[in-house]
């Protein structure tokens, strides 16, 4: 913790106990309690919320300055890469403007570059005047490190980025892996998704044949059933047309016995 916060937070801590204490002290006993033990929960509660506001401050600036040194060095990257003399300018007047009203941001700045296995004197060295540099010098903002330092930060770097390709080479491997889970995963939907759509077609074949069937079928049973009605309607027919031409044969027959008869007792005189 910096220690100006630690004072800051200590100093309203005792400041909170001290009006507790003094409230206490100066009570008139004739007065009831209650006021006392209010007024030095209220003290307490706003000795807390300063505490917290005045950590959250400290934590809120240590977060600016170390977004500020992160893009300082971000353009202090693109202005390395880059040719454009303007981008040079003005990554050497925010150090210098930086470095004067906010060592910290400085100080940041030159951890995140070592941090990144680079020489934070030298890239200071090409904004900064060297009286400044040798001010932060002397202050242990930045220090300037040796060939040895130098070759180990490389060597550093270097494993932090071999480090670095191999986890983005498991990262693809494993994304690829996954991928081809997934493709596998999918073809075998795809599969069997076909195989139960050839599975509902077929059944839905086979119903619309054992429908049709028996479609064929009743029609058979109804048009024979038909045939066989108009066959026994046609034999009623001719039974009932026989019947009729018997019972004429009948009546001719009992004519002509009727007229046999007649004729037989004329001739007889009856």
């Amino acid at each position: 913790m910096d220690l100006l916060l630690l004072f800051t937070l200590i100093g309203v801590a005792v400041a909170g106990l001290a009006a507790v204490v003094g409230i206490w002290m100066e009570r008139d006993p004739r007065r009831p309690p209650r006021w006392a033990w209010a007024l030095s929960a209220l003290i307490l509660l706003a000795t807390f919320v300063s505490v917290f506001q005045s950590y959250l401050d400290a934590k809120s600036g240590e977060k600016l300055e170390e977004d500020m040194a992160r893009m300082l060095m971000q353009i202090d990257k693109l202005a390395s890469e880059s040719d454009d003399p303007n981008l040079q300018a003005f990554v050497s007047s925010e150090l210098s403007a930086q470095a004067r009203a906010n060592p910290d941001v400085v100080e940041k700045l030159t951890e995140k570059v070592e941090e990144e296995g680079g020489d934070a004197a030298e890239m200071l060295s090409k904004h900064l005047p060297a009286s400044e540099v040798a001010s932060l010098s002397k202050k242990g903002k930045v220090k300037k490190k040796s060939k040895k330092e130098k070759e180990k930060i490389k060597k550093k770097k270097k494993e932090k980025e071999k480090k670095k390709k191999e986890k983005e080479k498991k990262k693809k491997e494993k994304e690829k892996k996954k991928k081809d889970k997934d493709k596998k995963d999918k073809d075998k939907k795809k599969d069997k998704d076909k195989k139960d759509k050839d599975k509902d077609k077929k059944d839905k074949d086979d119903k619309d044949k054992k429908d049709k069937d028996k479609k064929d079928k009743d029609k058979d049973d109804k048009d024979k059933k038909d045939k066989d009605k108009k066959d026994k309607d046609k034999k009623d027919k001719d039974k009932d047309k026989d019947k009729k031409k018997d019972k004429k044969k009948d009546k001719k027959k009992d004519k002509k016995k009727k007229k046999k008869k007649s004729g037989i007792g004329g001739s007889l005189g009856f």
